[in-house]
């Protein structure tokens, strides 16, 4: 039997039946057609919160929390698969740091979030998903450290920091009830950004 697939690129509607893709060397394509985030952005399940101006990052995992926190709600229909992680040092810092990535899961109550930050779908004009985030959350229930990503110094120490860009690319799930935030060891001036897409659960 013999097994043939079609050269060049085509494009198909959803349910409907195709044969697998060649180029012009009969190789079989399986590179994706556009970025790997298109599809999920292009079905407007691509968000992402930032932080508007330079914030005052709180020292990480306490309770009291100031920087950038993304909350599932308890009642959520969705899973947030975190795809990136931002964060930018905006003044030269008192002491040094560490800057990583933490969560967290709250059984009981929501994430008590102060006022709610903006949430923009990465389609524009998209419709508004279901995650809260702020820059302010007061309490975290017991934050837990799971990535650190980048050092900052104090300028005495003659170390320059950059933007720092992670692409998480979905390792990190937060059902309903959890949150994930930004933290740093030490109080720090920056902004960040957190990008999430929210994945029905079936």
């Amino acid at each position: 039997m013999l097994n043939e697939i079609k050269v060049g690129p085509r494009k198909l509607d959803d349910g409907s039946t195709g044969e697998a893709r060649a180029g012009q060397f009969s190789e079989a394509i399986i590179g994706q057609a556009h970025g790997k985030y298109y599809e999920a952005a292009s079905r407007h399940r691509l968000f992402v919160a930032a932080n508007q101006a330079a914030t005052t990052w709180t020292v990480a995992l306490t309770t009291n929390y100031e920087g950038l926190v993304v909350a599932n709600p308890r009642m959520s229909s969705v899973n947030l698969s975190i795809i990136r992680v931002s964060f930018a040092v905006t003044l030269d810092m008192a002491a040094s740091s560490h800057i990583g990535l933490f969560v967290g899961y709250d059984a009981d109550a929501e994430c008590a979030l102060a006022a709610a930050m903006p949430i923009y779908n990465t389609f524009l004009l998209g419709p508004h998903g279901q995650a809260n985030a702020d820059d302010d959350c007061d309490p975290l229930v017991l934050p837990t450290w799971v990535e650190a990503y980048m050092s900052a110094f104090t300028a005495a120490d003659i170390h320059g920091t950059s933007p720092t860009v992670i692409d998480v690319d979905g390792a990190i799930i937060i059902p309903p009830g959890g949150y994930v935030g930004i933290g740093c060891l030490t109080a720090t001036v920056a902004m960040g950004s957190i990008m999430w897409e929210e994945v029905p659960i079936y």
